[in-house]
């Protein structure tokens, strides 16, 4: 479609090709033997056999906490210690087993969530190596300038950390002048809790209704569907703000604001000194 045609509806589902994750040769299960990839795109970035040789401990257990979910930061540090101890004294990872086998020995072959043992450190350090959490941050703002007022943005997630990706993504794009909140504090105030304030960007985001999670017809049909929920998102134009003027409050027409005049009062000051 051309840049310049606005859509009305968007969907994005964010979740593997179950046949991916089953391949072997593509290296991002820690169940079957082969290359510590881990890349989406073998095109870009690096392996994570290679990356695994440039980075610290400390690094390793953050990138597993952070990113594979992993509640126990005790655990995400004997992790990374160990595999990376291994690595100093038998040389770069050729396999995934390898490395699974590693944490496997680590966590004593045992998770609370009776799964494979490395399967978070694996979902960690996969995320960490394809960007995952920011591209989908990308994605959400890439889909909003293409949608026109009113259009929705329907996105599928499996994942906690998902989830809080597009929950940190609305907190960015909610309009304060629609808040309650416009009314109780101070425009400044406004402006420190709702980022929006702060830009000149036109539109804004707001959440339609809870997430719906499948029903138990579909588990029946697909198991692997059992952590999905659906999120839908509205694009809307934002509203003028409330101008204090003496004790009186005045609501300004949207046909007479213009996008400095979305900011709050100090980052209206900092945005014409800039000028």
């Amino acid at each position: 479609l051309p840049s310049d045609v606005e859509l009305s509806g968007m969907l994005l589902d964010i979740g593997f090709s179950s046949p991916q994750v089953d391949d072997g040769d593509r290296g991002w299960s820690c169940y079957q033997d082969g290359p510590l990839d881990l890349r989406m795109n073998f095109k870009a970035g690096i392996p994570a056999w290679k990356w695994l040789q440039t980075t610290t401990p400390g690094e390793l257990a953050s990138v597993i906490y952070e990113n594979g979910e992993d509640d126990d930061p005790v655990m995400c540090h004997r992790i990374a210690e160990a595999a990376l101890e291994r690595q100093r004294r038998l040389g770069p990872y050729k396999s995934t087993l390898e490395l699974a086998s590693c944490i496997q020995e680590v966590k004593r072959g045992l998770d609370e969530r009776r799964q494979h043992p490395a399967k978070l450190a694996f979902q960690g350090i996969r995320n960490f190596i394809n960007q995952e959490m920011q591209q989908l941050s990308d994605a959400m703002s890439a889909q909003f300038q293409r949608l026109k007022f009113g259009g929705r943005a329907v996105v599928i997630t499996f994942k906690p950390r998902e989830e809080q990706v597009l929950e940190d993504w609305l907190r960015q794009n909610e309009d304060g002048w629609a808040s309650p909140l416009s009314s109780m504090v101070s425009p400044d105030r406004l402006g420190q809790l709702f980022p929006l304030l702060s830009t000149v960007q036109p539109y804004s985001a707001r959440r339609l209704g809870p997430p719906l999670r499948p029903q138990a017809m579909e588990l029946r049909r697909n198991s692997r569907a059992r952590s999905a929920m659906v999120h839908c998102f509205v694009k809307e134009q934002r509203r003028p703000p409330f101008q204090r003027l003496s004790r009186t409050v005045v609501l300004e027409s949207p046909s007479k604001t213009k996008p400095g005049d979305w900011l709050c009062v100090s980052c209206r000051a900092e945005n014409m000194a800039g000028q």
